[in-house]
């Protein structure tokens, strides 16, 4: 009798370690996986900041650059006309960059302008495309706005680079499935002020 009421406590105490443990790798696995999709959506956000914080949203900022007709033809002023895009120009207008969201995910593009066969100027060449995330993480909605669309000094004849520089802001939601079958997510906003940093 006695051997059995051992055995019992002796299951009953291995069963209690053995749940108490199988709960704590659960919540270690749930905090890492929190952390990688945290961490995947931050570092999307810094590239997003850094990048247009050192460039601007047109290229007509340089002494001698092109007018800024030609500038927002070339670097996409705003970057509503290319669909779930946005560009930054460099300041001298000889780069580019293109943030461009697709099947759940954003990928950035660099251009560079060179020399085309075939055209008589030089035009903007893809030199790289990376993808800004992990393929685990899903982006499951990317939007931007840009404000003011107009540059309010236009009347008065101030120097564009001095004075308009418009002010964006980003929204998105960044996606990735946990280990119990549900869905960790997270909501991301940050706005800009495309001032010249560099």
């Amino acid at each position: 009798m006695e051997m059995l009421v051992a055995m019992a406590i002796f299951v009953m105490f291995t069963g209690i370690l053995i749940s108490s443990y199988l709960g704590i790798v659960k919540a270690l696995r749930g905090e890492e996986e929190n952390r990688i999709l945290y961490s995947d959506a931050r570092h999307v956000f810094d590239v997003l900041t850094e990048e247009s914080r050192n460039s601007t949203i047109y290229s007509a900022g340089a002494a001698g650059a092109a007018p800024l007709a030609e500038a927002a033809t070339e670097c996409n002023l705003y970057g509503f006309d290319v669909g779930d895009s946005i560009e930054f120009c460099s300041n001298d207008g000889k780069s580019k960059v293109q943030f461009k969201y697709a099947d759940e995910a954003l990928y950035l593009s660099k251009y560079e302008k060179k020399e085309v066969e075939g055209l008589v100027k030089e035009d903007f060449v893809k030199i790289s495309e990376e993808k800004l995330h992990a393929d685990e993480v899903k982006m499951t909605h990317f939007d931007f706005y840009v404000w003011p669309k107009e540059n309010p000094y236009s009347l008065e004849g101030v120097p564009v680079v001095g004075m308009f520089q418009p002010k964006v802001t980003f929204v998105a939601t960044f996606a990735k499935d946990d280990a119990g079958g549900g869905i960790l997510e997270y909501n991301l906003q940050t706005s800009v002020s495309l001032r010249i940093y560099n």
